[in-house]
């Protein structure tokens, strides 16, 4: 998946979160979050069942609660209460089977449809994830596209979070209406605690305001919020009336024998009337540092994961009862939908510096690529560099040279200004993104140093070599041709690093060629020996240099591009302009690999003599 998808998914699943933790109307607000979901995946409907919480007792029924540009074929079938038989999703319901979210290959009530002619909308086939509330299933969501879409793992992932995020809601929406009922100190209590974290975005303020609401509310001497970090520690982060100053580095250590601990391990309360007298515990932890005698603990989850554990103390014994570790438990609901919306933030926020500073990198290393190709009388260039990421491994480079055997009467008004080589440079790094683009940087910088000394291209590959393993401090290594070209008398003298062998199409003849001297990558071994070649250059020959991101570039089929098909479009292009002869190239690498998403960085030099 690319940043800018996972940033629009980051981004959308905080807003559903934001919606659904807001409204007062359930229903508007799974009628909201449907659309954004629906519109994200780009599909076209989506519906939502609810089990029927007014129903009397019995086997558990679907009502129809929310849905998205339903065709009317299924909108007169969902606006009555769904009964049996019913379609695969809601037999899965019935029967206690849907664990997780599945595709429906085949759904009864838009066959029955299209048997009565009904206007379905093109839909054959839907996902169903459920909608839990902690461990229950309490209704469906049901999102579909026209004729046959395959969903990925991915888009099953997606759903899932949303639909666990309406289970929270809809938990949060019946026990708020049952304390509404039951107690009002409770229900200001919630309706505190959930004002107070809507205004929140930073994590810590969160885990902050949780715990002093918390201890507040239930009037107790202390609180405190353990979470579980990337690394899969539990970290004790947030406290009120603890004094974190008596524990190495100000944070204590919550072991699994502890009540934190067993709570975070087991997702069950726990109660602690006195330490003295519980026989689970040994009263020689952080409590008795503390002076606690009493405790109560309460699972924090988010979408069925464990996140951490709420624990509230007093320093005399007490006797925790159900209704304090419900309204507890409510509000640990409503703490770890906070907590995971700031978490969410924090990363979109994260993945947007991240872009930021790859665009940064992108920009410093097009700048080690050459501005322009050399302008030489009786010659012309072409190039093209494409990363397969922000940034890559691959460059490419054009050096004026002279030649330490001749007078350097250069070509006045040229490239060269008074040398009379032209050095050209391609390369290919091990690795991929930002490691490949630092490594590239400190590779094109050597080459150049060594280059424009005046060392034969053997030789200055096999110094490259050597300053190479002196500087760096990775198993990175890198294939190189170079070539020193004497624009005069036409000849190439050449050294290959392990690089994809150059190609030579002879203008007259239409014969094609590759030109060959064996040699190892650079980076590797210690002690390297190059051979040197040289090949001549006829008008209208043409001679390309390139990765091989543009030989290995594959099709649906998994097919590659390959050296025929590579050769085959120099051959018909050969007798046009070096620019367009690389243009020919990129559009035939456009044609064969379509919109498969590109593996490795794609990079090429034309040369071609014209007189």
């Amino acid at each position: 998946m690319d940043a800018d998808r996972r940033i629009a998914e980051l981004k959308t699943l905080v807003h559903i979160s934001s919606t659904l933790n807001e409204a007062l109307d359930l229903n508007s607000a799974l009628q909201s979050s449907l659309e954004q979901l629906v519109r994200l995946m780009g599909l076209s409907t989506g519906w939502i069942f609810m089990q029927d919480q007014a129903a009397p007792s019995g086997p558990a029924q679907l009502i129809h609660t929310a849905d998205f540009q339903l065709p009317p074929a299924l909108a007169a079938e969902h606006a009555a209460r769904l009964k049996p038989p019913g379609c695969a999703c809601q037999t899965l319901f019935e029967k206690g089977k849907l664990k997780k979210a599945v595709n429906i290959v085949e759904c009864s009530r838009i066959a029955d449809a299209l048997e009565q002619n009904g206007d379905v909308g093109g839909l054959r086939i839907h996902a169903s994830v459920p909608i839990r509330a902690r461990d229950r299933v309490i209704g469906i969501l049901n999102i579909a596209g026209p004729a046959v879409h395959h969903f990925t793992d991915e888009d099953l992932q997606l759903m899932t979070a949303v639909g666990n995020q309406i289970g929270l809601a809809a938990e949060r929406a019946l026990l708020f209406e049952l304390t509404r009922a039951q107690r009002v100190n409770e229900q200001a209590a919630l309706l505190k605690l959930s004002n107070a974290l809507l205004s929140l975005s930073d994590l810590q303020a969160v885990v902050d305001q949780v715990v002093q609401i918390v201890a507040d509310v239930l009037n107790t001497d202390a609180c405190a919020l353990v979470l579980a970090e990337l690394d899969g520690g539990v970290e004790f982060r947030a406290s009120v009336g603890w004094d974190l100053s008596v524990f190495a580095g100000g944070r204590p250590q919550l072991g699994t024998k502890g009540p934190a601990g067993m709570t975070y391990y087991t997702g069950q309360p726990v109660r602690v009337d006195d330490f003295e007298s519980d026989p689970r515990f040994e009263y020689a932890d952080v409590h008795k540092m503390m002076g606690f005698r009493s405790a109560l603990v309460v699972p924090v989850s988010h979408s069925g994961q464990m996140i951490g554990a709420l624990i509230v103390n007093s320093r005399t014994p007490r006797r925790f009862d159900d209704d304090e570790e419900r309204l507890m438990q409510l509000m640990a609901n409503q703490a770890a939908i906070a907590i995971e919306q700031a978490r969410l933030q924090e990363s979109a926020l994260a993945e947007q510096r991240l872009r930021k500073e790859l665009e940064l990198a992108r920009q410093i290393q097009a700048s080690f690529l050459p501005r322009h190709v050399p302008t030489l009388p009786g010659w012309e260039f072409g190039a093209h560099y494409a990363s397969a990421r922000e940034v890559g491994g691959d460059f490419y480079d054009f050096i004026a040279l002279r030649d330490p055997s001749e007078r350097p009467a250069g070509m006045p008004g040229s490239f060269l200004e008074g040398c009379n080589l032209l050095g050209l440079v391609i390369a290919d790094v091990s690795d991929k993104g930002v490691p490949a683009a630092l490594f590239m940087a400190l590779c094109r910088t050597l080459v150049r140093a060594v280059a424009i000394s005046g060392r034969s291209p053997a030789d200055a590959m096999q110094r490259v070599n050597e300053l190479i393993l002196n500087d760096s401090r990775t198993d990175q290594f890198i294939t190189l041709f170079y070539g020193a070209l004497n624009p005069e008398t036409a000849t190439l003298r050449f050294a290959n690093a392990g690089h994809n062998p150059p190609l030579l199409i002879q203008g007259a003849s239409g014969a094609a060629m590759t030109l060959h001297a064996p040699g190892v990558a650079l980076g590797i071994l210690n002690s390297i020996r190059l051979t040197e070649a040289e090949a001549h250059f006829e008008p209208g020959d043409v001679f390309l240099m390139y990765t091989d991101g543009v030989t290995d570039a594959l099709n649906d089929a998994a097919e590659e591009f390959g050296v025929e098909r590579l050769t085959q479009v120099l051959l018909e292009n050969r007798r046009r302009p070096a620019h367009e002869v690389v243009r020919a190239i990129v559009d035939a690498l456009h044609d064969f690999v379509g919109d498969r998403e590109a593996f490795d960085d794609m990079t090429m030099v034309v040369m071609k003599r014209v007189g």
